[in-house]
């Protein structure tokens, strides 16, 4: 048979190898590595000029020649019957089939071009032999200092918080500047010493009763009392002086109060707290003066040196005192001032809870979040105020300590760490599971870890567990968009996962997806009749529910009132 190789516009057979032009292995090598080509991509033959020991070229066999996009001046060839290989754009004429090709060419691969002729593939190259490897040395790697770099995109930003009691000493520095004390005249040392030695004598003024003594005091007072009594002169001029250091003293405090309503920001500063260091209310065994007592009204410093010592107040005084306090403290909300309420709260008042609330109205979130955590050890608004600070990575371990997870998982889905986010929501998914509550469950699943057939699996779970059925198979069919998928879920289900126990629970769900689709009314009713009719014969009144399915059909309710008073007869 005379075969000839005749051009053709398109390719007859399947590409089988790729024609490497060169006439050396140097340069079939450079032609692999432009075109992406390992040593394993396939076997390669050497092909030789007709009566020359010089190369032409070299056949690349490669099962997927076709993807491998070509450049320069090699080509694509063809493989004819698994056997011929040609180059592209020709064809073999007369055409041959697979046995007449396989009986000329006895069974071997042979490639054939008009520049070289036919040539028998006998033996392929064994790159190993032509290749002489460079001797690997041992040299040590040194890694650079890791450098900063500018990110292409910025997705958050974030604050870092320190720690609360930092915090607090930041606000304690920065809250008020530093004030000189008023003028004035209180009592003098030997003035108080009097004062508290007729308290236990005298008792309180205006009243016969004396005011109990400690027991090292004992002696002194009965001797007093005893030299009192007979010089009764001399007990009047002792109340006349005991009841102007009480006025005097008194004074004091109402000028405080007074200098409160004036001026808060100045009367601040010569306040004393209620219930700290020995002041409170009890017996008026305490004496008050108007002294300079904070240095710079920090929230939570420490008083000066004149406001050291105890101060007790009678309960007209504390009262009286704390009324104007908290009055103060409103004030200054109202103002706008609210580091100075929140001074009023936290140290005049020890309310550290409105005290709390007022930084955190005043925005000053981070040193909310720090009273929170020290002083009322409530870690569920720390971590609100950290979030709303912007500290998210403080709110996260918060909230992953309270195991409010899926809070947690929320705000590392707000800064693109969508690992961690799954962590956390993988961790709410297991305790929902855990109990069963599949919906939730389905709704996570969709939402948050974007896995929307895993929500249909543990809906389909709650379903055959029968936990919330109804609302899991709602929620089952919801996830259905497309009426024909949904038509074939409604089939499959009815076919496979109804029975006597749930076949009640499916027609309700069928009165729900009835009125999603009026496509699918005619297919819903015939499963709805099917089984209200098998229900029937136990439950007469299952009669009724034909109403949702044929509302335009105005025989209906009669039959239905005829149907179960046959019944009852």
């Amino acid at each position: 048979m005379d075969l000839q190789l005749k051009p053709h516009p398109q390719n007859m057979a399947p590409l089988g190898g790729i024609l490497l032009s060169g006439r050396s292995p140097v340069e079939w090598l450079r032609a692999m590595q432009m075109l992406g080509l390992p040593l394993s991509a396939g076997e390669a033959f050497a092909l030789p000029l007709p009566d020359s020991a010089h190369a032409w070229g070299c056949l690349l066999v490669h099962p997927l020649a076709g993807r491998v996009a070509l450049a320069g001046p090699h080509q694509y060839c063809q493989l004819v019957h698994e056997l011929l290989f040609i180059p592209e754009r020709s064809v073999v004429f007369p055409a041959v089939s697979a046995a007449e090709l396989d009986r000329l060419l006895l069974s071997r691969r042979h490639f054939w071009h008009p520049d070289t002729g036919l040539i028998e593939l006998i033996r392929p190259i064994d790159w190993a032999e032509l290749l002489t490897l460079p001797v690997e040395r041992t040299s040590q790697v040194r890694q650079p200092a890791p450098s900063s770099a500018l990110p292409e995109q910025v997705r958050h930003f974030a604050v870092q918080p320190a720690p609360p009691e930092q915090v607090l000493e930041k606000l304690e520095q920065d809250a008020f500047p530093k004030r000189e004390p008023l003028p004035e005249t209180p009592l003098n040392l030997l003035e108080k010493i009097r004062l508290k030695l007729y308290r236990p004598l005298l008792g309180k003024p205006g009243s016969d009763k004396p005011a109990p003594v400690a027991s090292l005091l004992a002696k002194l007072v009965n001797r007093l009392k005893k030299t009192a009594a007979q010089s009764p002169d001399w007990v009047e001029q002792l109340r006349i002086d005991q009841a102007e250091l009480e006025r005097r003293n008194q004074e004091q405090v109402q000028r405080l109060v007074d200098l409160l309503k004036a001026n808060p920001a100045e009367a601040l500063r010569y306040a004393i707290p209620l219930d700290e260091g020995g002041t409170g209310r009890g017996a008026n065994d305490g004496v008050f003066s108007l002294n300079l007592r904070w240095a710079d009204l920090s929230l939570f410093g420490r008083s000066g040196p004149a406001g050291r010592g105890g101060v007790t107040l009678g309960d007209d005084k504390f009262e009286q005192l704390r009324q104007q306090y908290t009055q103060t403290a409103e004030e200054l909300v109202q103002r706008g001032d609210f580091r100075k309420a929140a001074f009023v709260y936290l140290k005049l008042l020890k309310d550290y809870h409105e005290g709390a609330k007022t930084l955190e109205e005043g925005r000053f979130f981070a040193e909310a979040a720090s009273v929170w955590l020290k002083y009322r050890n409530d870690k569920v608004k720390a971590a609100e105020c950290y979030e709303k600070a912007n500290m998210m990575e403080a709110a996260i371990d918060l909230y992953k300590e309270l195991k409010q997870h899926e809070r947690a998982g929320d705000l590392y889905a707000s800064l693109h760490r969508s690992h961690e986010a799954r962590q956390q929501y993988q961790l709410v998914l297991d305790e929902l599971t855990a109990r069963q509550q599949y919906v939730k469950a389905a709704l996570l699943c969709r939402q948050k870890l974007h896995d929307p057939e895993s929500g249909q699996t543990w809906l389909l779970r709650g379903w055959r567990e029968n936990r919330d059925a109804h609302n899991c198979l709602v929620q089952y069919f919801g996830a259905i968009t497309v009426p024909e998928a949904l038509n074939e879920t409604l089939q499959t289900l009815y076919a496979t996962e109804v029975n006597d126990t749930n076949r009640a629970e499916f027609l309700q769900v069928l009165r729900h997806e009835y009125k999603r689709f009026a496509i699918l009314s005619e297919p819903i009713t015939d499963m709805a009749h099917e089984l209200i009719v098998a229900m029937l014969p136990t439950n007469p009144a299952k009669a009724s529910e034909l109403r949702h399915f044929d509302a335009a059909n105005a025989h209906l309710v009669k039959d239905i009132v005829r149907y179960r008073a046959s019944r009852k007869s």
